[in-house]
């Protein structure tokens, strides 16, 4: 580069692809964060219902996951039995 010209960057067609995906998931992130104010908006009861459902099967989840940690080391004598 002494004296010259800087070399002219080659066209990547990814780059392109990674530019078109980035601005297609920000407008759908967008979409979705306006449907979700507008369902709030909408009926707030449900979608409190839909929220404390959501938090329970998460927490289900989390109760399931444990109870088989649980059972794994009950079974390999590790742990002790839980009381009935």
């Amino acid at each position: 580069m002494l004296g010259g010209r800087a070399p002219a960057r080659q066209h990547d067609e990814r780059w392109d692809e990674v530019r078109v995906y980035k601005k297609v998931l920000k407008w759908v992130l967008w979409l979705f964060l306006a449907f979700l104010v507008y369902s709030i908006f909408r009926s707030p009861e449900q979608a409190a219902s839909l929220v404390v459902g959501g938090f329970q099967g998460i927490a289900a989840a989390f109760g399931a996951v444990f109870a088989f940690f649980d059972a794994i080391l009950v079974q390999s004598g590790n742990a002790p039995a839980p009381a009935p």
